[in-house]
């Protein structure tokens, strides 16, 4: 149960408008959700990340510190990836995946139930990612933008009010 204090990239993705996908699959949710995972969840474990889990149509993982090019590159390929699979199941529904990704110390421990355990992260680095997901498209914070700067065209974005700050977070979106 102690945690320990790391470094890690944080990524956590949403769905947009998952719910009106889900009204028009019914029972064929199931398939497309997985076909979705699958595809992202193999994009993170290539790049050395670990899914600790999904809630609904949410995907939260972590990666090892220097591995910001390449999960961005990878969310990148997500995105696209993800408009194949909705062309597969005929969606017709405006939708994306939304991507935040920050980085910074964090804690991470087992926490739970004894009947179910599971692998968690805490810290503000996490909340601030949390919160990135409701830009549309791929949002990263400063400690990621610092490295990929050079790498990827990048906007700036309005700082991100939260409660747990006094001064806003910086963010920047990643120009596709």
């Amino acid at each position: 149960m102690n945690p320990q204090i790391e470094f890690h990239i944080i990524f956590f993705s949403d769905i947009h408008h998952c719910s009106h996908i889900f009204a028009a699959l019914n029972e064929k949710f199931f398939d497309f959700i997985q076909d979705v995972f699958e595809m992202m969840g193999a994009i993170i474990v290539e790049n050395k990340g670990e899914i600790l889990k999904y809630e609904g149509d949410s995907l939260l993982a972590i990666l090892p510190e220097n591995k910001e090019k390449e999960i961005i590159t990878g969310a990148i390929e997500m995105r696209k990836m993800y408009q194949i699979i909705l062309n597969k199941y005929e969606i017709k529904t405006e939708s994306e995946i939304e991507i935040g990704i920050g980085s910074g110390k964090i804690m991470v421990g087992t926490i739970g139930h004894k009947s179910l355990k599971m692998k968690e992260i805490y810290g503000f680095p996490v909340f601030d990612v949390g919160k990135l997901t409701h830009h549309r498209g791929i949002a990263i914070t400063q400690g990621v933008y610092d490295k990929v700067k050079d790498h990827f065209q990048t906007r700036r974005l309005p700082d991100m009010e939260v409660r747990w700050r006094e001064e806003g977070v910086a963010c920047w979106e990643i120009v596709e």
